[in-house]
């Protein structure tokens, strides 16, 4: 066993080069979410990276593995995305607003320039948005949607994104070229039963 047995732990999260994973741990106080580092070789050892007060996950690596992109969820309105320096410690908000924003996902872009995320910010619907980490200016990529975007993945390659949306009941998924900005790739269509 990795940890206490008593605290609250969850939400491992594996370093791209697979050597180290984090998770969030209640066993400071039993309360707040510290996001933990261990290494694979050792992983009793594991390591506290970020102890502030609420509730903290470690969402992403960025692609060289230097930094973490963390989560601060408030409430199901209202969550902040940060990106952590593992070394430094430094934490810099992502897409930093006066609006209250809930956030369902983010994941940072292989290009290592930018982190898309679903939020619904300056709306009624969750959208994907792209954030420029260099500019701090974020773009809908799925701006005509009436529905909202659940989850997300990129592809290895990190030339395309593949969403889902529920449009009235029915899970569709959308695909759509990274490089060709964000042009929507159409799907063959499967029957359903």
């Amino acid at each position: 066993m990795l940890t206490d047995g008593e605290s609250r732990n969850g939400a491992i999260n594996w370093s791209n080069k697979g050597d180290r994973f984090t998770y969030y741990t209640t066993k400071r106080n039993g309360k707040d979410w510290d996001v933990y580092m261990a290494d694979i070789k050792h992983p009793e050892k594991a390591v506290p990276v970020l102890e502030p007060e609420g509730t903290w996950i470690a969402v992403d690596w960025s692609p060289d593995d230097k930094q973490l992109l963390v989560l601060n969820y408030v409430s199901a309105n209202e969550s902040y995305f940060h990106i952590l320096d593992i070394k430094s410690k430094k934490l810099t908000p992502v897409n930093p607003s006066k609006q209250k924003i809930a956030y369902v996902g983010a994941s940072y872009a292989k290009n290592r320039k930018g982190i898309f995320l679903v939020s619904d910010e300056g709306g009624e619907y969750q959208h994907l948005r792209y954030y420029d980490i260099k500019s701090q200016k974020s773009k809908d990529i799925t701006p005509n949607l009436k529905w909202n975007v659940s989850d997300f993945t990129l592809s290895d390659d990190g030339n395309f994104i593949a969403y889902s949306v529920n449009e009235g009941g029915i899970d569709k998924v959308h695909l759509l070229n990274i490089k060709k900005e964000y042009k929507e790739v159409k799907l063959p269509e499967f029957p359903l039963g």
